[in-house]
């Protein structure tokens, strides 16, 4: 597996210009880069997209995608009377930089180009060079893909794209829990799109179903979708008000790649009640000891339910909005990836709930 790992890095470095030949000439001859209509071409592992042709003043994007501890990158700019434009791309993770030109009126991209990349063994190399591309290859098929792991609630269902998005077909996205429409947001973002419920949390019941089958690509190219449907974290524990002989406790597995504390905790009321009283903590140990906690009703509307790390049970209101029964729910961050794929050291916090009363 390690070997399989190793040549999968490879592969993808040599992809986005991250091998130690980035000064090596071109295998491939040149060739014009023209078309009237819209149209895209690959040229040195840069996606270059032309949404009204090749011709002045029409926009083009240019886009460096994403992959293994790399997210993607893309500008868009004008093309100039010449049809040329200057561009500037830059990746986070395993960085690879690139500031170059695409020559007009039919030329290809000459510039620098940087980068560092990491080997099965967790080794980082960087380096840079001249960096020129002219020989055009096709696209590849633009495809979406819905996050596999669970999701809360309260957060943003993030969807990764392998192209860049024409920003206003994403008004198009519709979304469907247990047979009902969900009125949700989107927002394009680094190699994705961002969904989120208007509401402030997605209605309990059921898994989340995504319709994208009107988004496009720069050029009007439909997506293909690998998922349809997104998990989300029922409740995790049922609590009742009588539940609480003894504080009960929840924690967070070790802040990796798989998600720290994440929980969802049904604690009931009726109708009529318009705030709650919850006697609560975090546990923590430094370094990373932050968590949000939120109070969210079953047709999803959220309040903020303040929280902190602390040595004894606090007690903390929070206003009723929606419809019982409501849920808590409590969230730690992930770390953030520091570069190829390394975080900053952290441990999971826990919760620890004592009481719930509704007034």
């Amino acid at each position: 597996m390690l070997v399989s790992m190793r040549l999968w890095i490879v592969a993808f470095a040599s992809l986005v210009g991250c091998s130690s030949h980035a000064d090596a000439p071109p295998s491939e001859p040149c060739s014009p880069v023209v078309g009237d209509a819209p149209f895209g071409v690959v040229l040195g592992g840069v996606s270059v997209y032309f949404p009204e042709g090749r011709r002045p003043h029409a926009p083009v994007v240019f886009y460096l995608s994403g992959g293994f501890f790399e997210t993607a990158a893309e500008a868009r700019a004008v093309l100039s009377a010449d049809a040329s434009a200057s561009f500037s791309l830059r990746t986070f993770g395993c960085a690879t930089s690139i500031e170059a030109t695409l020559q007009g009126p039919t030329g290809g991209i000459v510039g620098r180009r940087s980068w560092t990349s990491v080997d099965w063994q967790g080794k980082v190399s960087s380096g840079s060079g001249a960096f020129e591309a002219c020989a055009p290859r096709p696209l590849l098929a633009p495809k979406l893909e819905l996050p596999w792991k669970v999701t809360t609630p309260v957060e943003e269902v993030v969807i990764a794209v392998d192209a860049p998005l024409e920003p206003s077909t994403l008004a198009t996205i519709g979304a469907v829990i247990a047979g009902e429409p969900v009125d949700v947001q989107a927002r394009a973002v680094t190699g994705g799109v961002a969904i989120a419920p208007r509401r402030g949390a997605f209605p309990r019941g059921g898994d989340l179903f995504v319709d994208l089958t009107g988004v496009r690509d720069a050029i009007g190219r439909s997506f293909t979708v690998t998922l349809e449907r997104v998990k989300l974290l029922n409740v995790t524990s049922d609590l009742r008000a009588d539940a609480f002989s003894s504080p009960l406790t929840y924690r967070g597995d070790k802040v990796t790649w798989a998600a720290p504390l994440r929980v969802v905790l049904g604690i009931g009321g009726a109708a009529g009640a318009t705030s709650v009283r919850v006697r609560q903590r975090l546990l923590c140990s430094a370094p990373y000891h932050e968590a949000h906690a939120w109070v969210i009703s079953s047709d999803g509307y959220r309040t903020t339910l303040p929280v902190a790390c602390a040595d004894a049970l606090e007690e903390r209101t929070a206003t009723l909005t929606g419809s019982a029964p409501w849920a808590i729910v409590v969230v730690q961050p992930e770390l953030p990836s520091v570069y190829c794929g390394h975080r900053g050291s952290g441990t999971a916090v826990g919760y620890q709930i004592g009481g719930v009363s509704f007034e």
